[in-house]
């Protein structure tokens, strides 16, 4: 038996009731619980079907925020190796380990440690302006409630700074991979926040305005 709108509409609202706010989240579980009540379901009533459902429901959303998060961590590791083969991506390599090698031989301890925080410290505070910059789609939107923990990794090279400079010299040679990497995963970081969210937005825009 297919489902006709209104019964389609029923389920979004059943899901609303039962605090399933996020659009994405509801569009995913509608389409899964329509084709199961179609192909598979003894129920007369949609409303006793659903009522059968309420765990499947619960732990599809939890199971569906994990399998988000480390799907864009996954892809935040994936832009970082691009820096390594991409020919765009290989230019702004060369350029960070040009900026990064005359920042060393030039700058004093302190500058250089100044340095260092500024820059990843900037992109850092970039991927947050971005990520908030549009209030609605976050309200409505669990993918989008995701992005700005791509910058979860990023951040420790921030957060790691006290631990790091006590274990090695800012003036040694491991000095100077760490800060490259640094800069490394907060640009990628950066561009996955931005892509993504660019992403989100165009698949959503007509459900977001409502």
């Amino acid at each position: 038996m297919r489902l006709n709108k209104k019964q389609v509409q029923f389920i979004d609202n059943y899901l609303i009731k039962n605090k399933i706010k996020y659009v994405d989240v509801r569009l995913e579980l509608i389409d899964h619980l329509a084709s199961e009540f179609e192909e598979a379901s003894n129920y007369a009533l949609l409303d006793d079907f659903l009522n059968t459902k309420k765990g499947f429901i619960n732990s599809f959303v939890k199971k569906r925020q994990k399998t988000i998060h480390w799907s864009y961590q996954k892809q935040l590791f994936k832009r970082v190796y691009m820096f390594f083969y991409k020919a765009k991506y290989l230019v702004a390599t060369l350029i960070i380990l040009a900026f990064i090698y005359f920042a060393f031989l030039q700058l004093s301890k302190k500058s250089l440690m100044y340095l260092f925080m500024a820059s990843i410290t900037i992109p850092n505070l970039a991927s947050y302006i971005i990520h908030f910059k549009e209030n609605r789609m976050f309200k409505k939107i669990q993918s989008a409630k995701q992005v700005l923990a791509i910058m979860s990794l990023p951040s420790l090279f921030i957060y790691c700074f006290g631990l790091i400079f006590e274990m090695i010299s800012i003036e040694s040679f491991y000095f100077l991979i760490y800060w490259f990497f640094a800069i490394l995963f907060n640009i990628a970081g950066l561009i996955e926040v931005y892509e993504r969210k660019t992403e989100l937005i165009d698949k959503y825009r007509s459900l977001i305005k409502k």
